[in-house]
């Protein structure tokens, strides 16, 4: 996966950095992935197929956060996104 990218703030022009967002009350951090809404999980393992990961990017300026998919079926997506 390439390292963090800066875009621009849809709402108020700003710089968005990536960050990482974390679930509060575990110990470890993990990436973010997602699955589609109907998956079903594994009878054997209890996964769920997953589809994409997920990274977020936040305001400087005005701290909204933004959170794309990332389909793992077309890695050019990662570079290419996102495009504000």
């Amino acid at each position: 996966m390439p390292g963090p990218q800066t875009t621009v703030c849809t709402d108020c022009g700003g710089t968005m950095q990536e960050i990482k967002l974390i679930a509060k009350g575990y110990n470890y951090s993990a990436d973010l992935a997602y699955a589609a809404i109907d998956a079903k999980r594994s009878f054997w393992k209890g996964t769920l197929p997953l589809e994409g990961t997920v990274r977020s990017y936040m305001c400087s300026g005005c701290s909204l956060i933004k959170t794309y998919g990332y389909p793992e079926s077309d890695p050019s997506d990662l570079t290419s996104r996102p495009t504000e």
